[in-house]
């Protein structure tokens, strides 16, 4: 643009025209909050300093009117005008301060005006004749507007002389500031990802360890089914209690032969049943320990499932105390017990289970002795030869049960 007076407007021309330092165009003015707003990026970067500190340029050769610029907090304005028997007609720049980082940019915009020169008094239409008037005065090196704030107040705001050169060179300072705020903020951001990340996958793992010692603990506080499974030894055991009524009713039957004067067959014949159903008691008190074993998956499995739950257990805390120490923050919503309590606990149940099964072996035991000692006195009181000895069902081991 000219410097002159008396020569044409040309407010869409000149070294502007060629500049793309900010994106998007729109119509902006220099009052209100807009001159206000909060800087959002520049005071990362420093640029509240770099603007508030700017030396106005030199002023030597210039005069007005002519380019007069003012910085800002987070925008800057070129005002670019020129006067003509009175009348001004120029062009207000702005590049203002969008966003945040790592995705803050300058937002372009310029607004054309009209006005009147009274002697260094301005009367101005910032977007045509229709507009508020906006009234200052140009002395010099100095333009000083008035803004009416949204509050009704008026506010000077002052331009400096400049040119469109400085307005540049400023622009691409601001811009390289922004461009390394946005990179800086970026790898900020992608660093709390990466870190994020690291930890999702850390608390993963930590659960995965978790979940791990869990079934370990499950299996060693309550394994299987062997509640079920200790109450089908019961069971058993009720089974030789029936057949010991069985040897009971067969006494009976001898009994009624003596008293009848039966042949001496039909009582040795009673007494050989007897003995029958004392060996029945026997052969279902020996059930109590195959039905135990493993093979048919009774206790024996559930303590083989404790036992593999232990030989698991310090592998699977290991990998829980390294998961953790990865996460020093981390407390667990229950507290896990030691592992030298885990395992008591599980050599506890094991113990257990087998002094029950052998307390229904013992059990068992007695039941068809009881019956033997029956028979044996029947046979004794006839004369039927000599006595039978019971069968004694030996106590089981882990080793037994896992057979």
């Amino acid at each position: 643009m000219g410097r002159a007076r008396g020569r044409s407007p040309q407010p869409a021309s000149g070294p502007l025209e060629r500049r793309a330092l900010g994106r998007g165009e729109g119509a902006t003015l220099l009052a209100g909050e807009k001159m206000r707003k909060l800087l959002v990026v520049a005071t990362l970067l420093g640029l509240v300093t770099l603007g508030t500190a700017l030396v106005p340029p030199a002023r030597a050769g210039a005069s007005p009117p002519g380019d007069y610029m003012w910085v800002g907090r987070d925008e800057v304005a070129l005002m670019e005008f020129m006067v003509s028997a009175s009348t001004v007609v120029g062009v207000m720049y702005t590049e203002t301060l969008e966003g945040s980082s790592p995705n803050a940019y300058l937002q372009s915009a310029s607004l054309k005006f009209t006005g009147t020169d009274n002697g260094g008094d301005l009367t101005l239409y910032l977007g045509g004749r229709s507009a508020v008037p906006t009234f200052g005065s140009v002395d010099g090196g100095t333009l000083s507007l008035q803004f009416q704030q949204n509050g009704g107040a008026l506010s000077t705001v002052t331009f400096y002389l400049s040119s469109v050169a400085t307005y540049d060179r400023y622009l691409v300072r601001w811009n390289a500031a922004i461009g390394r705020a946005n990179a800086a903020a970026a790898a900020v951001a992608a660093k709390a990802a990466a870190a994020a990340a690291r930890k999702q996958q850390l608390l993963a793992r930590l659960n995965e360890t978790i979940e791990e010692v869990d079934s370990d603990l499950s299996s060693l506080s309550s394994p299987g089914e062997l509640g079920d499974d200790e109450g089908d030894l019961a069971n058993d055991v009720g089974d030789v209690s029936n057949d010991l009524g069985d040897v009971q009713n067969d006494m009976g039957n001898v009994a009624n032969d003596l008293s009848n004067d039966d042949t001496q067959a039909q009582v040795c014949s009673d007494i050989s049943s007897s003995y029958n159903d004392a060996a029945s008691t026997a052969a279902d008190a020996q059930s109590i320990v195959s039905d135990a074993q493993a093979r048919v998956s009774g206790v024996g499995k559930d303590i083989q499932d404790v036992q593999q739950a232990m030989a698991r257990a310090p592998g699977d805390y290991g990998a829980y105390w390294q998961a953790q120490h990865a996460l020093p923050t981390y407390q667990p919503t229950s507290p896990i017990p030691p592992l030298k309590v885990a395992l008591a606990t599980g050599q506890s149940i094991i113990d257990g289970a087998v002094h029950q099964v052998n307390s229904y072996v013992t059990q068992a035991n007695g039941i068809v002795a009881q019956a033997y000692r029956l028979v044996n006195a029947a046979n004794k009181a006839n004369h039927r030869g000599p006595a039978k000895a019971p069968p004694v069902i030996g106590h089981v081991t882990p080793a037994l049960l896992g057979a």
